[in-house]
C-alpha cells in the first residue's frame, strides 16, 4: 500500500465540500481539501514538479504515474500571486514533506477568499485503486489522507 500524506497542517474535509464546483463535482478528479492552519504546502510524496501556474497557486507533481494537482484557495488566481512564494519549478525533484509554496493565509482571507487547498488525482493509471481517508479531521502533514495500490 502506497500512500499520499497531506500537504498542509489544518482541517481535512471531504472535497465535496468545497465552495467550487468545479473541485466539488469532481472535474479534475478524485481528492481532498484541507482547511490550512498555516501557508506551509509540502509535497505529498516523492515525485517530480510537472507545473507551477504562474501566479504561484497551483502546482503539479508526478508520483507513481499519478498527476497530483494542489490548487490553493478558491478564486486565488484573482490575487495575481501576491501573498504566494514557490520554492520549486517544473521539473524539480522533491521529497515528501519538502517546501513547495509558502502563502500568507491572514492575507488571502483579508481578501475574502477562501484558503481551502485542494489535493485532486488529476490523472492515474487505471489499475491504480485509490483509498480517501476525508473524514473531518485536524491532522497535520505526517498524516495519510490517500492510499492507493
Amino acid at each position: 500500500m502506497n500512500t499520499l500524506t497531506a500537504c498542509v497542517n489544518g482541517t481535512l474535509k471531504p472535497l465535496k465540500e468545497v465552495s467550487d464546483p468545479v473541485f466539488s463535482q469532481r472535474m479534475l478528479g478524485e481528492g481532498i481539501a484541507i482547511t490550512p492552519s498555516d501557508g506551509r504546502i509540502v509535497a505529498p510524496c516523492d515525485g517530480v514538479v510537472t507545473m507551477v501556474f504562474p501566479t504561484n497557486h497551483a502546482f503539479g507533481i508526478q508520483c507513481d504515474g499519478m498527476d497530483i494537482l494542489i490548487h490553493i484557495g478558491i478564486d486565488t488566481v484573482k490575487l495575481n500571486g501576491k501573498h504566494f512564494k514557490a520554492f520549486i519549478k517544473e521539473g524539480d525533484v522533491v521529497k515528501r514533506h519538502q517546501l513547495c509554496v509558502e502563502c500568507d493565509i491572514k492575507a488571502i482571507q483579508a481578501h475574502h477568499l477562501s484558503t481551502d487547498t485542494m489535493m485532486v488525482i488529476s490523472d492515474k493509471p487505471k489499475e491504480v485503486n485509490l483509498t480517501l481517508h476525508d473524514d473531518a479531521r485536524d491532522m497535520s502533514i505526517d498524516d495519510v489522507v490517500i492510499t492507493y495500490e
